[in-house]
């Protein structure tokens, strides 16, 4: 090809051979380093290698076969007594998991698939004839292999079931699949991911989705930070407010008339009103997006059915997994264990763990408490609160049960070192600073997501986010974002206010900009504009009373700050600064009475040591005023740009006019020592 190139020969065909083979060569070259990973890791080896040596063919056609076999064989039971069916029951479902632990291991260590795979696993996941739980499982392995290697047959199975699927579940796993799945580095060999994604973004409710997802994700990374307010703040309150305690026998319930009862009522109430709160607290985290059982059950995947099958991780709760179903089915217990499954906000991982946990732990819990759950006078409630029903088929709230099961596998499972973490790697779960959605309607939902990250205190995330895919976007929000976040704030600001005139955030913003790069002049005219849209604002009047001071205009500032120090008596703002005023104008016998008043207060700020020591100063009292800027450079010695020396040379003025000369003001550095 290069040889007929190099002679000059036009070959209207050679763009797309070149692709054809550029996408052959990573084809193979991809295959290649998968079959090294599995050879030299003899955890994956195993993976590989059990189900392929248990069946030999594995195509498309006989995996579906199996499938909707069980599906028939299933509903052929009904037909059979119930003794009967029962028993055959038990069997079926065990050899159906087997299968299904078998066909997940080989999706997830196989090949990358051709164009054919593509349309018959696509076809197989959007079958009526197979049992939803199976197509939910088989997503799972497919979006692990993607993260393993790009496939970008997996990629487009799982883009594709997105947009066909009727079922919300499939729907969001393969959302997360998908997403899971971008590798913009790869677009140079399948350019039309690009493509794809392009057409995704055209769909409102692709965008919606894809924005909740992104916070989602936060939700779960942060999880460390959740549980240490749950472990510290909240815990504590429930197990005090609460008549039960924990024993090496397990929950035991506490006498309710104790002496310590009966002589302090009010403090048994108190603890009943930090519960309810805490509860209260509890259920809004969960609302808001968090992971508030990660705690509590992460000690819980130590099973043998979590511990020795990588599909149980990700299997859709079915009280009929054979390691389940007789715990479930057990009559004694089930009103109460279906009630807890039932009403709580647990992923399908936690909901297992639940199970199997309970049947360690029943015989412990307090015996009225199990009588009145089974006679029906009382409802158990899960930390956290009740979920109805509406609420679990929402896809926001499914996808985040998904997200859950899948941060347990990989911050819990043994092994998950071999399996790359999504929820590790910036260019997954930062996916809204993806390239790939450059140029799409996407970008209308970035500072949406910016704002998300900056109130979560993610100031690099979100400059990420924003300035990653902004593309043409000119609407307000972005601009004001990226007057917060960019480099170019002024530009911003003004852009919104073309965009929004008059709009107080955008002025707020232009206005103290316009303060720290010293443009008093233009911050008094900004500030000027905001007491005409919100003239009872406090810090519109203070801020311009600042500004009239730096421009030397002190009678105007004594003005607004003398009438401010009446209507909000004590307020240390409004005292420090008419101290300054009054200072900067020469009325110290007025301004002393305020810096003693201030001086007094627990509220002092490091400033009011400058001020004040050039109070002093002004007034003859070098060795006090020496001994304020000594305090403030022993706490500020670090802090060049705000230094004592540089805090004084700026008012180098004010000290000249009032007689203090440059020589004067070097002495006072030596004093005090910088």
């Amino acid at each position: 090809m290069v040889d007929y190139f190099k002679r000059g020969y036009a070959d209207p065909q050679r763009v797309k051979v070149y692709s054809q083979l550029l996408k052959r060569l990573y084809v193979f070259a991809t295959n290649t380093v998968l079959y090294n990973q599995i050879q030299l890791n003899s955890y994956l080896q195993g993976v590989y290698q059990r189900p392929r040596q248990l069946r030999n063919d594995w195509s498309v056609q006989s995996i579906k076969k199996l499938l909707e076999s069980y599906v028939t064989d299933s509903a052929l039971l009904e037909l059979e007594p119930q003794h009967v069916a029962a028993e055959k029951s038990k069997e079926l479902n065990r050899q159906h998991l087997n299968l299904m632990h078998d066909i997940f291991d080989y999706i997830l260590t196989s090949n990358l698939w051709n164009d054919s795979l593509y349309d018959a696993f696509l076809d197989l996941l959007l079958s009526p004839t197979i049992d939803v739980n199976d197509q939910l499982l088989l997503v799972s392995a497919i979006m692990m292999s993607s993260l393993n290697v790009f496939d970008i047959n997996k990629f487009k199975v799982l883009t594709s079931l997105y947009q066909q699927t009727t079922d919300v579940r499939l729907r969001q796993r393969a959302l997360v699949g998908w997403v899971f799945s971008l590798d913009i580095q790869k677009e140079v060999v399948y350019p039309e991911m690009k493509q794809i994604v392009y057409d995704l973004c055209h769909d409102e409710d692709c965008l919606q989705e894809l924005t909740e997802l992104q916070m989602q994700l936060f939700f779960c990374i942060d999880i460390d930070s959740d549980q240490r307010t749950i472990q510290n703040e909240i815990i504590p309150n429930l197990m005090n407010g609460g008549h039960l305690k924990i024993s090496q026998n397990g929950l035991v319930e506490t006498d309710e008339d104790t002496l310590e009862d009966i002589l302090h009522p009010e403090e048994s109430e108190r603890n009943m009103e930090k519960m309810e709160k805490s509860m209260h607290r509890m259920s809004e985290m969960q609302k808001q997006g968090s992971d508030i059982y990660f705690g509590g059950f992460s000690q819980m995947k130590r099973f043998p059915f979590f511990q020795n099958s990588l599909s149980n991780w990700f299997a859709p709760f079915n009280p009929n997994h054979p390691d389940i179903s007789a715990i479930w089915n057990e009559a004694k217990n089930s009103k109460f264990l279906h009630m807890i499954i039932n009403m709580g906000g647990f992923c399908d991982s936690d909901r297992y763990s639940f199970v199997l946990a309970f049947e360690q732990v029943r015989s412990h819990l307090p015996a009225s408490m199990m009588k009145m759950i089974d006679e029906g006078h009382a409802a158990p409630m899960p930390i956290g609160g009740q979920i109805d029903k509406e609420e679990r088929k929402k896809p926001a709230f499914i996808r985040r049960m998904y997200l859950q099961s899948l941060y347990r596998f990989y911050r819990l499972h043994y092994m998950r070192r071999e399996f790359p973490n999504p929820f590790e790697d910036q260019s997954k779960y930062l996916f809204f600073a993806n390239g790939l959605f450059s140029g799409t309607p996407f970008e209308c939902r970035l500072p949406e997501v910016t704002s998300f990250l900056l109130k979560r205190h993610r100031k690099e995330e979100a400059s990420d986010v924003l300035f990653n895919n902004a593309g043409e976007c000119d609407t307000y929000d972005y601009h004001i974002l990226s007057a917060y976040l960019g480099s170019d704030p002024e530009i911003h600001y003004r852009r919104a206010l073309e965009l929004i005139p008059n709009n107080e955030r955008a002025l707020s913003g232009l206005a103290k900009l316009m303060f720290r790069q010293s443009e008093y002049k233009q911050a008094l005219d900004i500030y000027q504009q905001l007491m005409e849209i919100n003239p009872e604002k406090k810090s519109y009047q203070l801020n311009k009373s600042v500004c009239l001071i730096n421009l030397h205009r002190y009678d105007e500032a004594e003005l607004i700050l003398f009438r401010l120090n009446y209507e909000n008596a004590g307020d240390q703002n409004v005292i420090r600064v008419l101290a300054w005023a009054l200072t900067c104008n020469g009325k110290y016998e007025q301004a002393g009475r305020l810096y003693h008043q201030l001086m007094a207060e627990d509220s002092l700020v490091d400033g009011d040591l400058i001020n004040y020591g050039i109070y002093l100063w002004l007034t003859g009292k070098i060795g006090e005023a020496a001994d304020c800027f000594r305090t403030y450079n022993s706490k500020n010695s670090n802090d060049i740009w705000n230094s004592v020396s540089n805090l004084i040379s700026k008012e180098e003025r004010l000290l000249n006019r009032n007689g203090i000369c440059e020589e004067e003001i070097t002495m006072m550095f030596d004093i005090i020592g910088v």
